[in-house]
C-alpha cells in the first residue's frame, strides 16, 4: 500500500503540486488524493469521468460507428499487415 504524506491545499497550491492527500475521506467516503485546482477526490473525478464517457457513447452511437468505419476504410493495408503479423 502506497503511504501519502498529508498535506493542505494551500501547501499544495503554494508548491505547485497538481494533487495533495488530506487523510479525509470526501462526502462519497473515498480516502483518495484531491486535485489541487479544485480540491475534487481523485476517484470521484474517476467515476465522473467513465459515466460521461459512456454517456457520450449511448447519444453518439452512430456518429462513433461511422468515424471507426472511416478508420478501417482509410488503414485497411496498415489493419492487414497488423493481423498477418498476429
Amino acid at each position: 500500500m502506497v503511504e501519502f504524506r498529508i498535506i493542505t491545499r494551500k501547501e499544495a497550491l503554494q508548491k505547485n503540486l497538481p494533487q495533495y492527500f488530506t487523510g479525509k475521506p470526501c462526502k462519497h467516503g473515498h480516502v483518495a488524493e484531491r486535485d489541487t485546482v479544485n480540491g475534487t477526490c481523485v476517484v470521484c473525478r474517476i467515476i465522473l469521468n467513465r459515466k460521461l464517457g459512456k454517456i457520450y457513447r449511448i447519444n453518439n452511437k452512430e456518429k462513433l460507428r461511422l468515424k471507426v468505419k472511416a478508420y478501417y476504410a482509410k488503414n485497411k493495408d496498415k489493419l492487414k499487415a497488423l493481423s498477418k503479423a498476429n
